[in-house]
């Protein structure tokens, strides 16, 4: 590792991994890197152990152009036994050294309003820049920040989240923070988004579904109003209440754990059951076991 199409990022630390063996003892080994796809090489380390690893700091310059990353990086491993002779071995493809601090790493940032709540919606010039995304959320600029649980869409050249757990009509920070694969940490943002305030009695989709058990959904009250939400099996047998009363409007997310009050309800294909003054909805569920 590195060993083709990896992103490694400026002035972080990285693992670099191999497995060398012989039969007689490896006396030395030497890696060494190339930026432009093996025209030129520079070393590394002249005199590493055969440890199988060893901890690079990602010095410049990288192989980007501006904020597109050029993927020109090549790792080699020449390994020498104690009778002198060698061995080695090249990445299959080249990777990518890319300054993940840079502004240009991020072209898009945003935060709207929509019905179910807050839409985060982001772009980045280096789209494998970044094996994990995490986005946050603060009720102030500074913080304190918390993870938001939303599922994450790829639209065109972005990706878009919902943050359907946002409160109506208040307003919100989000940062976005991107770990490379090599495990640096990237920050971008905050951006503000207030929350849209629901228009008529909804109940979302369940996630995940199926599901082994616990579960989550959301469902919106446009007035304060007396609601019932409720899970049924298939011939209309409650098996739990999950929430009943005079609810102000908003939004409120709801977790079921796939129990009844009798114990964990069997497999099988179930229905959430939403009553409101205005009308009655359902969503199905299959849970799995």
């Amino acid at each position: 590792y590195p060993n083709g199409h990896e992103t490694l990022c400026l002035d972080g630390d990285v693992k670099l991994t191999w497995t060398a063996t012989d039969n007689t003892a490896i006396t030395t080994l030497k890696l060494e890197l190339s930026r432009d796809n093996g025209g030129s090489w520079e070393t590394i380390a002249a005199n590493a152990p055969n440890t199988g690893s060893y901890v690079w700091h990602v010095t410049a310059p990288g192989t980007n152009v501006g904020s597109t990353e050029v993927y020109s990086a090549i790792l080699r491993v020449t390994a020498t036994d104690n009778a002198g002779v060698t061995g080695s071995d090249d990445s299959n493809g080249p990777f990518s050294i890319f300054d993940c601090a840079v502004a240009t790493v991020i072209t898009e940032l945003d935060a709207e309003a929509v019905d179910l709540g807050v839409q985060i919606k982001w772009a980045f010039a280096a789209r494998n820049a970044f094996t994990s995304v995490v986005i946050e959320r603060s009720p102030s600029e500074s913080g304190p920040w918390v993870a938001v649980s939303a599922e994450m869409n790829e639209v065109g050249d972005a990706t878009v989240a919902v943050d359907r757990s946002a409160e109506a009509g208040q307003t919100y920070f989000y940062r976005l923070r991107g770990t490379t694969a090599s495990g640096n940490v990237a920050t971008f943002g905050p951006v503000k988004g207030t929350a849209g305030a629901p228009k008529e009695f909804a109940l979302s989709a369940i996630w995940p579904n199926p599901s082994r058990g616990p579960v989550a959904m959301t469902f919106s009250v446009p007035r304060s109003a007396h609601v019932s939400l409720s899970v049924v099996d298939l011939q209309g047998r409650e098996m739990s209440s999950l929430a009943e009363g005079q609810f102000k409007a908003g939004r409120y997310q709801i977790n079921w754990d796939g129990r009844s009050d009798r114990g964990p309800v069997p497999a099988g294909l179930y229905f959430v059951r939403f009553i409101t003054p205005d009308k009655q909805l359902v969503s199905r569920i299959a849970i799995t076991r």
